[in-house]
């Protein structure tokens, strides 16, 4: 076992230990004994793979209303997913925003491309198309998932 699996161990045994309940950074160093490092960062991003493999959820630290730091917390239950999805969801758009911006510029200058770059953004643009009507029933969907799971009527 290297040194970040040793430390994504201790991590895991820690949260899986204190199953559904959050913690900050400071909490989970203090507990686990480990430093604020980037060895211990990479050891957060095992200990995500390693609680997966046990069909256990141990997703991103975020913050939710009220809260001054992230929480990390492992969890057997599916409700404790929709937050943390929902911010992931909202992330993801937010780069492929960035992506489609990069990728209106090249249209705007195809002059500068040859053929063959100029028929890759046409199939591009065809399945930005494509995704966009996706991503729409992706955003509605979790929408009224995060609604379900709070106890308010899905709109």
């Amino acid at each position: 076992m290297s040194k970040v699996d040793d430390r994504a161990q201790v991590i895991l045994d820690y949260l899986s230990t204190h199953l559904g309940q959050r913690v900050t950074r400071p909490q989970l160093l203090a507990a686990t004994g480990l430093s604020n490092s980037a060895g211990t960062d990479a050891a957060i991003r095992r200990a995500r793979d390693m609680a997966s493999a046990q069909g256990l959820h141990f997703p991103p630290a975020i913050r939710r209303r009220g809260d001054l730091m992230p929480l990390y917390l492992v969890t057997d239950q599916a409700a404790d997913a929709i937050l943390p999805t929902r911010r992931m969801h909202a992330i993801a758009n937010g780069v492929r925003r960035r992506e489609e911006v990069g990728l209106d510029f090249m249209a705007a200058h195809a002059d500068q491309l040859d053929d063959t770059a100029r028929g890759q953004l046409e199939m591009l643009a065809q399945a930005r198309t494509a995704r966009a009507a996706v991503q729409v029933l992706e955003d509605m969907a979790m929408t009224r998932l995060a609604a379900t799971v709070n106890g308010q009527p899905a709109a």
